[in-house]
């Protein structure tokens, strides 16, 4: 009986060769998807292992209350207070961690256009602006800075979340560029 079902089969195969060959593709393109979506998969999640492994190992955080163990020569339980002074140090650490990190490497692979396009935005303020103010700003018209505007587009620095209009995709990037370049270029 299973040596007259395979010879059916096989006459089968031979009488239409066409659907034959069009269902031989399709196995294998099926067979393909599976091992392409496993592969991506598996590397998706190797990367957000990555990403999450790396969080939060170089942060600190700052708790008032009590204190759990034995630290700096006070007993456990001790109140821990923190006064505007400590603060105020804390925000100017992590400004300058930024200034020096993250700022300044998203900022390294700019060119003196491009830092005078930004310059001009923060000079706008930290909202959306306006690329003809932007241009005005810099002394030119829309159409000379829009190769410009459109690079830091590309490089992600800013986006734009209507026509004419911008805004920087990071909150903060405005007083950084004034830090960092005091006054407009001319």
């Amino acid at each position: 009986m299973l040596k007259d079902i395979l010879g059916q089969a096989w006459e089968a195969m031979l009488y239409n060769r066409r659907r034959t060959m069009i269902t031989m593709i399709g196995m294998a393109w099926g067979i393909a998807t599976v091992v392409l979506l496993l592969a991506y998969g598996a590397g998706f999640s190797h990367a957000i292992e990555a990403i999450f492994a790396e969080w939060g190992t170089n942060t600190i955080g700052f708790f008032p209350g009590r204190t759990s163990e034995q630290a700096g020569g006070d007993k456990a339980g001790a109140w821990v207070r923190f006064t505007l002074d400590d603060v105020d140090r804390s925000v100017a650490v992590a400004m300058a961690e930024l200034d020096d990190g993250f700022f300044r490497v998203r900022t390294g692979r700019t060119s003196t256009p491009e830092r005078a396009y930004l310059r001009a935005m923060a000079e706008l303020g930290p909202g959306v602006v306006r690329s003809a103010e932007v241009a005005a700003l810099l002394g030119k018209k829309t159409t000379q800075v829009a190769p410009v505007r459109d690079t830091l587009m590309k490089k992600a620095l800013c986006f734009s979340p209507r026509f004419n209009e911008l805004a920087f995709t990071v909150p903060m990037f405005d007083q950084f560029m004034k830090r960092w370049i005091p006054s407009l270029p001319s």
